[in-house]
């Protein structure tokens, strides 16, 4: 358990089975501890960080891609539904491709090392990157947190400027974000919600940096 900026993290290090049956053990273990710390600490944000053996998206984390199936267990989703946490990484970059393990010939790569957080940690997350780690065939992952004095701009209260409900360029933005976001197939919800509000907050705080400018 971490604090920070009077919040409080659970932070808990994952290494995930490959096995079906062993994985699903694990997993529902995992959740369990989790689910009762949370009913303990009741404001706590949750952080997973491991190897979780298990890509979110099976066609866009994996080279080759692989059909996944809906009864197929996938730890991911499991823990999505289960705890509400997020793709750290995938949220940060919707449409980028990288990979976390691969092969010797790197004919085989997957993004299978992964930062899950509960979608209300995002505000506090700065960075989320893969590094090269060596003597490994995965690579390193990385995850910064800031409290909301180190990044006033994007974190901790803010209000939206009623004005930019008028301003063209800015409705434009807002259509184009909701179209983008609201028809990705791989998220839930929870996760477009919380990154429309992300996405409208950083684009309602340049466009009136750029209405000030003129």
């Amino acid at each position: 358990m971490v604090k920070l900026d009077n919040s409080l993290f659970l932070i808990c290090n994952v290494y995930g089975h490959n096995e079906v049956a062993q994985a699903k053990t694990l997993f529902n273990q995992i959740y369990s501890k989790l689910h009762s710390l949370q009913d303990k600490y009741k404001d706590a944000l949750l952080i997973l960080g491991g190897d979780f053996n298990d890509a979110p998206d099976d066609a866009k984390d994996r080279i080759p891609e692989r059909v996944s199936h809906n009864s197929q267990f996938k730890a991911t989703r499991y823990l999505s539904e289960k705890l509400s946490v997020t793709d750290a990484w995938r949220f940060f970059n919707p449409n980028l491709k990288e990979y976390t393990w691969s092969n010797s010939r790197c004919t085989q790569q997957s993004r299978i090392d992964l930062w899950l957080t509960s979608t209300s940690c995002l505000q506090y997350i700065s960075e989320v990157t893969h590094c090269f780690a060596p003597l490994s065939d995965h690579k390193m992952i990385t995850i910064f947190l800031v409290d909301s004095k180190q990044n006033n701009e994007l974190r901790g209260y803010w209000k939206l400027n009623n004005s930019l409900l008028k301003d063209k360029t800015f409705q434009d933005s807002v259509k184009l974000l909701a179209q983008d976001i609201f028809n990705q197939k791989d998220w839930n919800g929870i996760q477009k919600w919380a990154y429309f509000k992300f996405k409208i907050r950083e684009t309602a705080i340049r466009r009136s940096k750029d209405i000030k400018k003129k």
